[in-house]
């Protein structure tokens, strides 16, 4: 597809997320991104990124013993510069406001407020139960780029969550 964005689909995924599956996305994403990006250091990068992305939701559903249940991931190649990350998962309705306020804190936060939230959120248990903590910083911390997500309710008790960002492809 060309036009005013070239994108490629990388990854497509949808499915339960255990600990060897998450092994698997990786690997791929490794695959793909060795294709495209000649830079170590933007290799790693990605390959971090991605996995602290996929952590959250797999470390979610784990607490809250819904291993079955399904996310989707997907990777998009955009203007062979930039990774798009999007990465859906279900969200219990009485968690997802402090999960939205610490992506919103993770947003607007520069290094420096970025160091201090992650000194404060090591170990607490809030963010431990709800997910994001310190995977949300530490990946807009070496990306620099925001968190953009989508909420649609999924029933009574849950919220079907997206949450999206991007990594700069350096060849």
């Amino acid at each position: 597809m060309s036009g005013i964005f070239d994108k490629e689909l990388l990854i497509d995924y949808s499915g339960p997320i255990t600990f060897e599956i998450k092994k698997e996305l990786v690997g791929l994403l490794k695959e793909k991104v060795d294709l495209y990006v000649t830079d170590p250091n933007t290799r790693k990068r990605c390959s971090y990124i991605f996995e602290e992305l996929l952590t959250n939701p797999h470390d979610y559903y784990k607490s809250k013993g819904m291993a079955e249940e399904p996310i989707q991931v997907s990777l998009e190649l955009v203007n062979k510069s930039v990774i798009e990350v999007c990465i859906s998962n279900t969200v219990f309705k009485t968690d997802t406001p402090a999960l939205l306020s610490h992506i919103q804190t993770v947003n607007e936060g520069n290094e420096e407020a970025l160091r201090s939230l992650f000194t404060r959120t090591i170990g607490s248990e809030v963010m431990s139960s709800v997910g994001g903590g310190i995977g949300l910083i530490t990946v807009k911390m070496k990306n620099g780029f925001s968190y953009t997500f989508e909420l649609a309710e999924k029933n009574k008790n849950q919220n079907l969550f997206c949450l999206t960002t991007s990594i700069t492809v350096t060849r």
